[in-house]
C-alpha cells in the first residue's frame, strides 16, 4: 500500500502456499521496517496444526515450543 507524497510501501504483503492450496506464510515488508511474518503450519489432515510469528521473520527458521507448566504448578491468574 502507497500513501501519496510518501516514498516507500506501509504495506507489503507476501503470501505462501504448499501444494494444497493452503497458506503456509503471511510476511509483510514494509520500507524501512522489519518484516512482520505470521506462519502456518498443517497436519496430515491438512487442518491447521499451529501459527507463530517469528521473531526474524522468517518462516523457514526452525521455531521453539514453549513446553507447558508441569503437573501441579499454579496457574497465572489462579
Amino acid at each position: 500500500m502507497e500513501r501519496e507524497g510518501v516514498a516507500g510501501l506501509d504495506m507489503d504483503l507476501t503470501y505462501t502456499y504448499d501444494q494444497m492450496g493452503n497458506p503456509t506464510s503471511v510476511v509483510d515488508c514494509p520500507t524501512g521496517k522489519a518484516a512482520d511474518a505470521q506462519c502456518f503450519a498443517y497436519d496430515g489432515l491438512r487442518q491447521l496444526a499451529s501459527a507463530w510469528t517469528p521473531g526474524n521473520g522468517d518462516c523457514a527458521t526452525p521455531r521453539t515450543v514453549a513446553r507447558p507448566a508441569p503437573r501441579g504448578s499454579p496457574r497465572r491468574g489462579s
